[in-house]
């Protein structure tokens, strides 16, 4: 998480990157790059309490038991809200803008379109948990850049082109292959 001063829009701001959210009550941003990955941005207008979590997978992951929960929607989730109460977030008042979930890694089966995965989780997540949302941006095949500004609840979105989107690409592609070979490890220790 990089916390930096975003002269464009004039505002203190924080970066996120997959397994990290941010929580505040002032008035600033929050920015995130997406590519197969989803954000949940959470709000409740009232107590001028807002977050934003960046996640890679949907589920329960090998990573969560060595403290990388973040990357995994389920945790993700839970830890953003947490967070919004704690800073004095009311749960009944909570509304979500999600973003993201594009399908930027090609793959043979429906199976292993991990946007989609990542999209219908947070979505449904947010559905059982009764919180409603307001907006949202998600599947396609294209990346997104994401900025949040907590006070009002706007976003600002771009679609990223080819060009942009490889770096993006390129740190989910490595992630996806760690949590791999982290697997049989973990598995052989237990």
């Amino acid at each position: 998480m990089i916390r930096r001063f975003n002269p464009r829009f004039r505002l203190d701001g924080c970066v996120i990157v997959a397994g990290e959210q941010f929580t505040t009550r002032a008035d600033m941003l929050i920015e995130t790059v997406l590519g197969s990955c989803v954000a949940v941005c959470l709000r409740d207008p009232v107590a001028g309490v807002a977050g934003m979590n960046h996640f890679l997978l949907p589920g329960l992951g090998v990573a969560a038991q060595a403290g990388d929960g973040g990357r995994y929607g389920v945790h993700a989730m839970r830890r953003l809200i947490g967070a919004v109460v704690r800073q004095g977030g009311d749960r009944g008042r909570l509304e979500a803008k999600v973003f993201g979930g594009g399908n930027v890694i090609p793959t043979a089966t429906e199976a292993l379109r991990v946007g989609d995965h990542n999209a219908r989780f947070a979505l449904a997540f947010l559905e059982a948990e009764a919180i409603p949302v307001v907006s949202r941006d998600v599947g396609g095949e294209v990346g997104r850049r994401i900025v949040y500004f907590c006070a009002d609840g706007r976003v600002k979105l771009r679609r990223l082109g080819v060009a942009e989107a490889g770096t993006t690409i390129d740190r989910e592609r490595a992630y996806l292959q760690s949590i791999g070979r982290a697997a049989p490890a973990a598995k052989a220790k237990a």
